[in-house]
């Protein structure tokens, strides 16, 4: 982990119009804060271009998974298409997070496993992850610094 993710204790006072919908994308860039919440079993999944100081942002649910509305196999690639728009960057200077998944299985693997094979074979830098522990959880991207915060919101139960 690098210091640019971050466990925190609390949730940050500032909410952003930019809420990252369940089984959705967004993109945001500059001084823009990109956040989701309602993390237990879901998968969120960030990718942030530095030099542009562009990020994007993925909220996978267990349904989507289920379903395969959002192939797991494709998160990396819809995420790179997102944060590209109509240019072509190189994704070795990229930063990638994940953060989630409690305890779920997509065809045997976990979605975590996919993505993470799959920001390799582009060469993108994963620089942190909260992954399979018994927490909600809220993600926060700053796209002007590429921070990332996990804030653990509650224990689940089971």
């Amino acid at each position: 982990m690098t210091e640019k993710f971050q466990i925190i204790d609390m949730i940050p006072d500032f909410y952003s119009e930019l809420q990252v919908a369940w089984d959705e994308y967004l993109v945001g860039e500059g001084k823009d804060l990109i956040w989701t919440g309602g993390l237990g079993t879901c998968l969120a999944v960030t990718l942030y271009d530095p030099s542009r100081k562009k990020g994007a942002m993925v909220h996978v649910t267990r349904m989507s998974w289920e379903s395969k509305r959002l192939e797991p196999r494709m998160v990396v690639d819809n995420l790179l298409k997102k944060l590209n728009g109509s240019i072509r960057i190189n994704p070795k200077g990229l930063e990638l997070t994940l953060a989630g998944e409690g305890l779920i299985k997509f065809e045997d693997e976990r979605i975590s496993q996919f993505v993470k094979k799959r920001a390799e074979y582009y060469g993108i830098q994963i620089i942190g992850e909260d992954l399979c522990r018994d927490y909600g959880r809220m993600v926060f991207l700053y796209c002007d610094t590429g921070l990332v915060e996990v804030c653990r919101t509650f224990k689940i139960l089971r």
